[in-house]
């Protein structure tokens, strides 16, 4: 092994002790509803087998055997969100955590290959509070701007064969 081969393996194996942050996006919506999809990072999309199914893959929803609920809370934190101009120097926002949860049931009509569901959740959002924002006319000020996107599913698939589903989500937000 030469040098530059050990430096290279070296470098690898202590960036590989460091801690790793991992952003993801997907505009105002969440990248990934539940346990399981947030484990994966939302990569789930061909193989779901819950009803979370009604937001990312409407044909996931023949995978459910018999009935199914699920219920989801998850918490994320915003805290390293700061704002930045001529009178203000990193100000940190107010509302550090936030939480989306979200409920949905299918159940499989008997003897058939069609599964039905329908579910509510949190479906994204935005909004920040700062405190004590300094202002151009010398005065301090609070601001805010936030908004929830809810979104009501209802759905069905159809197992077509094993390896073909077909699934229909009619969704209002």
């Amino acid at each position: 092994m030469t040098a530059s081969h050990a430096s290279r393996l070296c470098l690898l194996l202590v960036s590989s002790l460091l801690p790793q942050f991992s952003f993801a996006a997907n505009g105002l919506y969440l990248t990934a509803y539940g346990a399981e999809q947030t484990g994966v990072g939302g990569a789930d999309i061909a193989h779901i087998n819950d009803t979370g199914s009604l937001i990312a893959n409407p044909a996931g929803l023949a995978n459910i055997k018999h009935s199914r609920a699920d219920y989801t809370a998850t918490g994320f934190s915003i805290a390293r969100v700061a704002h930045r101009d001529e009178y203000n120097d990193d100000v940190r926002v107010s509302n550090e955590w936030g939480g989306v949860v979200g409920g949905a049931y299918a159940q499989r009509l008997d003897d058939t290959n069609i599964v039905v569901g329908g579910g509510v959740n949190v479906a994204g959002g935005l909004g920040y509070v700062y405190d004590n924002i300094n202002t151009a006319f010398g005065t301090v000020d609070d601001v805010s701007a936030m908004f929830s996107l809810f979104r009501f599913s209802g759905g069905a698939a159809w197992n077509i064969t094993d390896n073909l589903r077909l699934g229909l989500v009619i969704a209002t937000t």
